[in-house]
């Protein structure tokens, strides 16, 4: 009869307590039910439409020009695109100038660490939770922490596209995101919120 009523109390607990145990809601994103990661992102990346696309690159990098092009392209852009986070963030994204004339955006996804790597070692190092702009020639590459070591060298083609990426993808959601193309080239959204703004 113990026995009976130990197993009578356990199969009373599962049914009443599990009903009072909240479940993580998914987050889905409409008709396609797909994953949104928006509460993982940073601010700057919830600037960018991400959820449009199919796959997960790690960072979302923009070609900002070469020399007095680059820095003038810096400040223009980048206000424009980052408009909804307000001034003060605008102002705190870092801007790391080393040796070359081309300039950078980029747009870490997710709030992982971000280093920057030359020749190797770290130059600079535990960056959380922004964009940053970079100075650089192509001897400099940014490096996601995460269980891969995701690292992307910055630098430009003969044409001017960033290297190793799927260029000019005007819908995203055509690009196929794995280990080999993990950058989204974000180039064409610069130009198109600055030409929208004038």
């Amino acid at each position: 009869m113990i026995k009976f009523m130990a197993i009578l109390a356990i199969l009373a607990s599962l049914f009443v307590c599990g009903k009072n145990i909240p479940v993580e809601p998914q987050i889905l994103d409409g008709p396609g039910m797909e994953y949104v990661d928006s509460e993982y992102r940073n601010d700057y990346a919830n600037c960018l439409p991400f959820d449009g696309l199919q796959g997960a690159p790690y960072f979302a990098i923009a070609y900002l020009g070469k020399g007095e092009t680059g820095r003038i392209n810096k400040d223009v852009y980048v206000s424009s695109l980052f408009e909804s986070l307000g001034e003060d963030k605008i102002k705190s994204i870092p801007c790391f100038e080393f040796d070359g004339e081309d300039w950078f955006l980029v747009v870490p996804r997710y709030k992982d660490e971000v280093s920057l790597i030359k020749d190797g070692e770290k130059v600079e190092q535990h960056i959380y939770e922004t964009a940053l702009i970079v100075k650089c020639n192509s001897d400099i590459a940014v490096e996601a922490f995460n269980v891969s070591n995701k690292r992307y060298t910055l630098a430009i083609d003969e044409k001017g596209n960033l290297k190793d990426t799927e260029q000019n993808i005007w819908k995203p959601e055509d690009a196929a995101w794995d280990d080999e193309h993990f950058v989204w080239d974000i180039t064409h959204l610069i130009s198109e919120t600055n030409t929208n703004n004038k």
